[in-house]
């Protein structure tokens, strides 16, 4: 297996979603010039375009469309050799959910909203102005499938790529994004007894699962695709725990998530249990209206003191005869010999532990099924960003993660409204009170008084909140908050709700 991407901390996605010619010709792409370089800017990893959202391919393909631009020239074949030449890893992006061709040539294809609209992804997820992107999106469980099996398996047999990276893989839990209503998707449903129009809390909680489900499905065919055809290969996808699902993350070689200007996103991503975590982090709004460099110096080494390797996306801005700006490689540079002087001190670095946010993935996809998936992510994220304001170190904590050896090295752990607690995770937790973890309960609305053992009190400013959704146990030493079952909730899951002891 290539495990490159444990030792690669600078790495550079030449992004790139074109339309034909005239808007971009390719008249002076030159391989050779461009990883040259890319190892002048200290660039150890490189993520290669094979298709783009267009649907453009950028390699010799029997199963799509090469972008016609290219006149047959094997853009990938040239990058991947030169890659090799100059030890840079090699990495395969391709875009799966926003794919152009696919869903314009193959009308059965088609996400389909539940207003019966193909999907568009502008209008699907209300975006305006500069982010409101035109990708037409197909549907993974029609013969789309297929087609992207097909193509990561000329992929993988044809070119010596380390890796692959998978982008738009997954848009996380709301149902308006992932419940499709193409042919093949209602009779799917019909089949297995789900009713995509309902209102009831169950069946739409139902349906979100159905379609975690699905993805981590897809993802192990393409893993088989791989071992297949090129055994070894490693694989990641974009996105994280508010995107994916653990049944997804826990297939990955690696963890990554874009927002590295968010010091949060870090946090997050190192929290998850899985090693060489990689945050994407943006150089500037566009491609051409770059952020001065010293701002982005600041986000990378945030990136790195959380343990996390840096990956940059701003180059997207090719020029339409297929070069850079100079300046864009010299920005990377500048960054990237700085982080290679710090990288050897975060590797495999320990986190101190001190307080822990709890993500209940459970709740993540019942906010899901009321499509505001985004408030979850946004109680988790304002959680950890209280904490590090007030410079308490704090670690995510998600809910696969609930062993003793994972709860017990931490002093706190908030549960930042999350309203679906299973019986197992409730266990885990209140075993962790009981063997000596804090107890709490508000002294004002402004403050908490958090113990952990006798005579370690420490008033910590918690947000009023958090207190709403606090679990914590009452002790012989203080009397508190507490949490109980309720089996209303969608799927057998639980909602912690707090009451008196």
């Amino acid at each position: 297996m290539s495990d490159k991407y444990k030792d690669t901390f600078r790495v550079l996605m030449i992004d790139q979603h074109f339309p034909d010619a005239p808007y971009i010709t390719f008249s002076r792409f030159d391989a050779a010039d461009q990883v040259r370089r890319c190892k002048d800017a200290a660039i150890d990893s490189l993520h290669v375009t094979t298709k783009c959202h267009w649907g453009h391919s950028y390699y010799r393909t029997e199963t799509g469309l090469m972008h016609p631009a290219l006149k047959g020239r094997d853009m990938v074949g040239e990058l991947v050799a030169e890659s090799r030449r100059a030890g840079i890893e090699a990495i395969a992006y391709y875009c799966i959910l926003f794919e152009n061709l696919a869903a314009r040539n193959h009308r059965d294809w088609r996400f389909i909203t539940k207003e019966g609209k193909p999907a568009i992804r502008n209008e699907l997820f209300g975006a305006t102005g500069a982010d409101s992107w035109r990708w037409d999106m197909p549907c993974f469980m029609t013969g789309y499938r297929q087609y992207c099996l097909d193509q990561i398996a000329e992929i993988a047999a044809g070119y010596e790529f380390d890796g692959l990276f998978l982008d738009i893989f997954a848009l996380g839990s709301d149902q308006r994004i992932n419940v499709c209503h193409c042919a093949a998707c209602l009779a799917r449903y019909a089949e297995r007894g789900l009713d995509p129009h309902s209102d009831d809390p169950q069946m739409k909680f139902a349906l979100v699962k159905h379609w975690m489900a699905n993805w981590a499905e897809f993802l192990l065919e393409i893993k088989g695709v791989l071992r297949d055809h090129r055994p070894g290969m490693s694989v990641s996808v974009n996105g994280g725990p508010f995107y994916e699902p653990w049944s997804v993350l826990k297939e990955l070689s690696w963890p990554y998530s874009e927002g590295g200007e968010n010091p949060h996103n870090s946090v997050v991503l190192r929290g998850l249990g899985l090693g060489s975590p990689q945050c994407g982090i943006p150089c500037g709004n566009d491609a051409y209206d770059a952020w001065p460099p010293d701002l982005v110096k600041i986000m990378t080494s945030t990136v790195l003191a959380h343990g996390c390797r840096t990956f940059f996306f701003f180059l997207q801005g090719r020029l339409g005869d297929g070069t850079f700006e100079e300046s864009k490689y010299d920005f990377v540079r500048r960054i990237n010999e700085e982080t290679a002087a710090k990288q050897e001190y975060v590797k495999d670095a320990e986190p101190l532990k001190a307080a822990a946010v709890y993500h209940s993935e459970a709740t993540w996809m019942e906010y899901g099924s009321r499509d505001c998936r985004t408030r979850h992510a946004g109680n988790i994220q304002v959680a950890i960003d209280a904490f590090r304001a007030v410079s308490i170190p704090c670690e995510f904590l998600p809910s696969w993660r609930i062993e003793p050896a994972d709860l017990d090295p931490f002093q706190l752990v908030v549960l930042p409204e999350q309203k679906c607690v299973s019986d197992r995770e409730a266990e885990a937790l209140a075993r962790y009170v009981e063997r000596g973890a804090p107890s709490w309960r508000p002294a004002t609305p402004e403050r908490s008084t958090t113990r952990r053992g006798p005579g370690r009190t420490s008033p910590w400013p918690i947000c009023p909140a958090w207190t709403t959704r606090g679990f914590a146990r009452s002790t012989a030493r203080s009397t508190s908050a507490a949490t109980c079952a309720s089996t209303s909730m969608p799927s057998s899951e639980s909602c912690a709700r707090p009451i008196t002891s």
